[in-house]
């Protein structure tokens, strides 16, 4: 009975906070057997004891099974009031369960194959026209990058691109910033206004992100006046300007609709749908609200994986090798009105031995922590064929599939801990990047497209070398690299 348990694991000193990834990771392989597949710490800062917080993390699988498909259990963590003003009114801001199926099936309904094709060709584009000439630049000046500082943009205007057809200029602002030639970022930047306009708009989003990792850590333990005045003096208008952008795009769309002109084939537009009656299915404060969301839970784990997967990668050419073996081909190919045809959303999803690179990667670096609270009187009991759990009412739950994945592993005889993509893969793996039961991610297969074009690109056109210095992974929202400078050099065919 989880009530009656009141002592927790010692956790060693580090010289480091970014370390606190490595401990619970030795914790968890330490104490997973033992305390029958779950973590029971204390987690605060050495010198501030008495702000301690019991945490819960379950490590078994069949328990994360249980926990994420128990009906009572589909609340998120307290840890997400720290940015509801963000999430609400959204299908991730915890509502009603009415209210999620009704948002569910019109966000389900927009991830269809002409999206994908749409999503496979945008990020070629992107590719070709922003990040070679990017990157080229950083090449020819002997410079080094932190791969989130291009990935981040990317996945974000990518997001914006497909889902609803707006530009938020993040990659014009990454070729700006590095002093290109303008003619880089003419074909989306109709003026200079314009230009400055997205260029601010990504500065917002990027400030409004490191707004939200800031309020996780601290709404807890600070006082509501210092946090108003240190934070959301900052937060909330940038909100407010994020919210006043998306409402021109609406307003803009529903005038598009009312003139009659080519519907756009994005997210927004299903979210834009009308009932059997005409009105809207969405209301304005929930088609604000699921924007907001998508946006950022859509492009930062997306740019988080890509970013691991080509640090992975850098550390071993002989699987760059096979990769190339299997997508070389593909960018290749030609006809009399194609010449160098870029491989398309099915073929590269048919690649074998990408996908398998993908999943190790998630497998390793699935960026998602997810948190669940019962929010009740009563207790909930959740039981496997090995473990019979009792935990008492508001009692948070946090699962870090990345911790599972490392620890529940089905093959004996091979490390979980190295990176392999073609280590032995079962139906009885514990695999969940995405989640597992009714609120998984609704928008997996867009971030397996984008993961898909950006690493067969970077595969196909450049050669990189590994990190010089240590690239730590810690834990915010979610999983991050503290760093990972490297070079990218183009390939000689």
């Amino acid at each position: 009975h989880f009530s009656n348990i009141y002592a927790s694991p010692t956790v060693p000193k580090r010289e480091h906070i970014l370390h606190v990834w490595q401990t619970m990771q030795d914790i968890a392989k330490a104490h997973h057997a033992k305390h029958g597949g779950f973590i029971l710490t204390f987690l605060s800062p050495h010198y501030l004891p008495f702000l301690s917080k019991s945490g819960m993390f379950l490590t078994d699988y069949e328990l994360v099974a249980q926990a994420m498909n128990h009906p009572r259990l589909q609340s998120k963590g307290t840890q997400y009031e720290a940015f509801s003003v963000f999430t609400k009114d959204s299908v991730l801001g915890s509502p009603t369960d009415h209210d999620w199926k009704r948002m569910r099936k019109l966000t389900s309904k927009a991830f269809s194959n002409r999206v994908m094709n749409n999503t496979n060709e945008t990020a070629h584009r992107m590719m070709t026209s922003k990040v070679y000439p990017f990157l080229d630049q950083l090449a020819k000046e002997g410079k080094v990058i932190d791969v989130k500082d291009f990935t981040s943009p990317l996945t974000l205007d990518l997001i914006g691109s497909v889902a609803f057809s707006y530009n938020f200029g993040g990659l014009d602002m990454l070729l700006n910033t590095n002093d290109c030639n303008g003619d880089l970022t003419s074909d989306t930047t109709t003026s200079k206004s314009n230009g400055s306009e997205k260029e601010g708009l990504y500065q917002i989003f990027s400030e409004i992100a490191e707004d939200l990792h800031t309020l996780l850590r601290v709404s807890k333990i600070l006082p509501e006046g210092i946090i108003k005045f240190f934070i959301l003096r900052r937060f909330n208008p940038n909100v407010q300007l994020l919210n006043d952008t998306i409402t021109d795009v609406l307003h803009q769309r529903r005038s598009e609709a009312i003139k009659n002109e080519e519907k756009k084939e994005d997210l927004l537009a299903y979210l834009l749908e009308t009932d059997e009656n005409g009105y809207p299915i969405l209301s304005r404060q929930e088609l604000l609200g699921n924007i907001r969301s998508f946006l950022f839970a859509g492009h930062d784990t997306t740019a988080i994986a890509i970013t691991f997967a080509l640090y992975e990668l850098s550390r071993r050419p002989d699987i760059i090798q096979k990769l190339r073996l299997e997508v070389d081909p593909l960018f290749f190919q030609s006809d009399d009105v194609n010449k160098n045809a870029f491989p398309s959303y099915g073929q590269l999803r048919s690649c074998s031995y990408l996908e398998s690179v993908i999943r190790e990667v998630l497998r390793l670096h699935a960026p998602a922590v997810i948190s669940r609270i019962a929010k009740d009187s009563t207790e909930i009991t959740l039981e496997t064929s090995k473990h019979k759990m009792v935990i008492p009412a508001n009692t948070n739950i946090n699962i870090a599939p990345w911790l599972t994945h490392r620890l529940d592993s089905t093959a004996p005889d091979e490390d979980p801990l190295v990176f392999d993509p073609e280590r032995t893969v079962t139906k009885a793996d514990a695999y969940f990047p995405f989640a597992v039961g009714l609120r998984n991610c609704v928008g997996r297969e867009l971030a397996l497209a984008e993961m898909r074009v950006v690493i067969a690109c970077m595969v196909h056109t450049y050669d990189f070398e590994p990190p010089i210095e240590e690239v730590v992974t810690f834990v915010q929202i979610t999983l991050n690299p503290n760093q990972c400078k490297m070079k990218f050099q183009r390939r000689k065919f």
